[in-house]
């Protein structure tokens, strides 16, 4: 493959990069520019055409697209090229719809033939609904470029998948340390948010219960709890964890098999511990958590829930939120 900018006398058979109009005639990107087109063009005024010299081994776009795609596209996804030249990439069933951006900007920089730009990321997406557009940039590609590619994406999960959602059953463990009022309305208006975001991922809450906020209480009471019907257990504290050695973190780190997250760089909410006993998890939700906004954190806790297996990679390299700014800032002299 060979780009250039050429003279129309010397431009018949360059495929051209992009779609072209000649009066009423359209010239569809990876067009090889005929006689007749010449004609057309100066009788434009067109001087020059920009497009791709085909040589020994190169690929059309649109299989090179099909190609690629596949190796992009996991579980519940499919592709189409679609009538400008795109590929897009679709659910073909309702889910979560699981990309890493690191994994997707890694994507991006590796050719600058590639460009791959997909929807939110773990968001409940519906069957049909368009996830992921894929453009190659030239009309040809070598094949070199395209296998090197392949190789980059053979691997052990595909690059955007979407994950079913099966039912489950979870429970909510409640930790109490001041035992009045306040702490009632505080945990409970916690609880409300977390069923009402999370029933619609075909989540069952069929058991709550109390215990008293210290370690032992609530590594006892987790111990209980992941030998019942719950394939998940909520934790909402009364207090906040700060550290590793806070009590939150130890009493889970006594139980759990792995702590695949142990906190999350999101201001006020960085308690939020999730962990895995065989095939139980476990998700300690930050404190106050009825009061944090923060695509960051529903996003780890929609990942948790959904994915069967999970991983320390799973939650390793979150983008940090960025926090607002204020027009006018207080004197803090």
């Amino acid at each position: 493959m060979k780009l250039e900018e050429v003279d129309i006398n010397r431009a018949q058979g360059i495929r051209l990069s992009e779609e072209l109009m000649l009066n009423n005639k359209i010239l569809k990107k990876n067009h090889a520019i005929t006689h007749d087109d010449i004609v057309l063009l100066k009788r434009m005024n067109r001087q020059t055409v920009f497009g791709a010299w085909e040589e020994n081994g190169d690929i059309d776009f649109e299989t090179a697209l099909g190609i690629a795609a596949a190796k992009i596209a996991g579980p519940n996804l499919g592709y189409r090229i679609d009538e400008r030249g795109f590929c897009e990439i679709v659910a073909t069933n309702d889910g979560l719809f699981e990309v890493y951006p690191d994994r997707l900007n890694k994507f991006n920089r590796f050719s600058r033939y590639f460009v791959l730009n997909t929807t939110s990321p773990f968001q409940i997406v519906k069957k049909g609904d368009i996830l992921a557009r894929l453009e190659i940039l030239t009309p040809i590609i070598s094949q070199d470029i395209l296998n090197d590619l392949v190789v980059y994406l053979s691997g052990n999960t595909a690059l955007l998948n979407v994950r079913e959602l099966k039912k489950q059953r979870a429970a909510i463990l409640y930790t109490s340390f001041y035992n009045d009022d306040n702490e009632n309305m505080h945990l409970t208006d916690s609880a409300a948010k977390l069923t009402e975001t999370y029933r619609p991922l075909n989540l069952a809450f069929t058991i709550e219960q109390t215990c008293a906020h210290s370690g032992d209480d609530i590594g006892s009471a987790v111990e209980m709890l992941l030998k019942s019907s719950a394939e998940i257990i909520f934790i909402v504290s009364g207090l906040r964890s700060y550290t590793e050695d806070d009590i939150m973190h130890q009493a889970i780190a006594s139980i759990a098999d792995d702590i695949v997250c142990p906190h999350i760089p999101l201001f006020g909410g960085t308690d939020l511990i999730i962990a895995t006993k065989k095939k139980k998890k476990i998700i300690a939700l930050p404190y106050n958590y009825a009061f944090i906004d923060a695509p960051l954190l529903e996003n780890y806790i929609r990942l948790a829930i959904i994915k069967e297996k999970l991983q320390s990679f799973d939650f390793s390299h979150p983008e940090t939120p960025i926090i607002e700014s204020r027009e006018h800032s207080e004197d803090l002299s």
